[in-house]
């Protein structure tokens, strides 16, 4: 059996992870939403902005969840 304080480890571990495999399809995402021809649409302008909203705000959980336990938040 695993015990309490390593499970959480791992989970941490397990959700940055995860965060940081979200993070880059987002960021490929907008990178080839920024290629094509939509961004010279109102559409194309909001998707930029809907993109750049879900890398912050990946951003701000990964930095959270991978802070140390003795830092304070900002």
């Amino acid at each position: 059996m695993i015990p309490l304080s390593e499970q959480y480890r791992i989970n941490i571990k397990n959700a940055i992870e995860l965060i940081d495999n979200t993070l880059e399809l987002v960021r490929e995402s907008k990178k080839k939403w920024n290629e094509e021809d939509a961004k010279y649409t109102n559409f194309g302008q909001k998707g930029k902005v809907f993109l750049d909203f879900n890398i912050k705000t990946l951003e701000d959980i990964r930095k959270v969840i991978a802070k140390k336990p003795y830092e304070k938040l900002p």
